[in-house]
C-alpha cells in the first residue's frame, strides 16, 4: 500500500484505513461471504419449521418401538450396577429385615435433623446481621425471629423423637452411651430454644446482641454434634446388612441410601412384591420395570415427584395400600 511521499505524517494516518479498505475490496469477495451466511440463516429457520410441523418424540418412539418387542432386554447403564454383587431382588429383601428397616429409619431421621439444623444456623446468622445493625429493619428482624423459634420447636420434638426411637432401639449395637449422646442433643436443643424464645420478647432490648450471637453460636455446635448421631446410625445400618448378608458391603453415608431405595434403573419383573414394603423406594417411569401385577397408575397416585419433575418417583408411606399394587 503506498502513500503519497509528500504528505505529512498525520495526512498518512488519515489515508490510512481508506487504503486498507480499497486493498481489502481487492482480496475478498464480500458478496459471497454474506450468501454463505444468508444460507446458514435460511437453514437454521427451515430447521424451526421443521420443528413445528414434525413429533420428532413419536417419530423417535417409532424407531424404539420397530423391532416389535417394545421395552425388551435393552441394557441400561445406571445405579443397578453400582451394586452388581447384588441384584435388585436381595436388596429388596434387606429392606424387608426388620433390624436393616429400623436402623435405616433411624440414619434417615439423623439425616433429615441435620439438614434441618444446618437450615436453621443459616436463619439464625442472618437474624444476627439484622440485630447487629443500628439501621436493619426491624420489622424483618421480628419476622426472622418468629421463624427461627418456629423451626427450634420443630427441631425439639424431632430430637426427642429420634432420642425416644433410639431408646426403644437398644441392643444390637445401640448402646447406652449412643442414647446419653441423643438425649444430650435433645435437652441442649432445648435450651437454644429457650435463648431464641428470649430474644424474640427483647429484640431491642440492650441484651439482644449477646443473646443472638449465644444463640448462633450454640446452634452451630448443635450442628456439628448431629453428624455424631449420623455417624451412630449408619454405623448400625452397615452392621445390620453386613450381619444379614454374611459379608461387608462398601458402602458410605452417600450410598447406603442409594443402595437400600434407589430403584430407578431396576427390573423387578421376577420379585413377587406382595409382601414387600415399597415405602421410600425411589423409581422411574423410564427405567424400573415393574411385574405384570402392578397398577403403575395407582403406583404413581401414590407416589411424590423428586428430582425436579425428570420422571423420577418416591413411594409415600403407608404399607398397607403399597401392597395393594401388587399381583398376587
Amino acid at each position: 500500500m503506498m502513500l503519497a511521499p509528500g504528505q505529512d505524517d498525520a495526512g498518512r494516518l488519515d489515508l490510512w484505513p481508506n487504503a486498507l479498505i480499497d486493498e481489502l475490496h481487492g482480496l475478498l469477495d464480500i458478496e459471497a461471504g454474506l450468501r454463505e451466511v444468508l444460507l446458514h440463516s435460511r437453514h437454521a429457520a427451515q430447521l424451526d419449521g421443521l420443528a413445528e410441523v414434525l413429533d420428532v418424540e413419536a417419530g423417535l418412539g417409532a424407531i424404539l418401538l420397530a423391532g416389535g418387542g417394545g421395552r425388551e432386554e435393552v441394557p441400561r447403564p445406571g445405579r443397578e450396577h453400582a451394586f452388581p454383587s447384588i441384584d435388585a431382588k436381595e436388596r429388596l429383601a434387606l429392606r424387608q429385615h426388620p433390624r436393616v428397616r429400623t436402623a435405616h429409619r433411624l440414619l434417615t431421621r439423623a439425616l433429615d435433623h441435620h439438614h434441618a439444623l444446618g437450615l436453621d444456623l443459616h436463619l439464625a446468622r442472618k437474624l444476627t446481621c439484622h440485630v447487629d445493625r443500628p439501621q436493619a429493619d426491624r420489622r424483618r428482624a421480628c419476622v426472622l425471629a418468629h421463624q427461627l423459634v418456629r423451626h427450634l420447636h420443630a427441631d425439639r420434638e424431632r430430637a426427642d423423637d429420634l432420642a425416644q426411637a433410639i431408646a426403644r432401639c437398644a441392643g444390637a449395637g445401640i448402646t447406652a452411651a449412643h442414647l446419653a449422646h441423643a438425649l444430650d442433643h435433645a435437652r441442649e436443643l432445648g435450651l437454644v430454644l429457650d435463648l431464641a424464645h428470649a430474644l424474640e420478647r427483647d429484640l431491642d432490648g440492650d441484651l439482644a446482641g449477646q443473646l443472638v450471637r449465644c444463640l448462633t453460636r450454640d446452634l452451630g455446635g448443635l450442628h456439628e454434634g448431629t453428624r455424631t448421631l449420623v455417624a451412630h446410625t449408619l454405623a448400625w445400618v452397615l452392621a445390620a446388612i453386613r450381619d444379614r448378608l454374611g459379608r461387608e458391603v462398601a458402602l458410605s453415608q452417600d450410598t447406603v441410601c442409594q443402595f437400600l431405595d434407589d430403584f430407578t434403573t431396576s427390573d423387578l419383573r421376577a420379585v413377587r412384591l406382595s409382601d414387600v414394603e415399597l415405602e421410600g423406594v425411589r423409581w422411574s417411569e423410564a427405567g424400573t420395570w415393574w411385574p405384570d401385577g402392578v397398577d403403575v397408575e395407582h403406583l404413581r397416585a401414590r407416589s411424590d415427584v423428586i428430582g425436579g419433575g425428570d420422571g423420577v418417583w418416591v413411594i409415600r408411606s403407608g404399607a398397607a395400600t403399597v401392597r395393594d399394587l401388587a399381583g398376587h
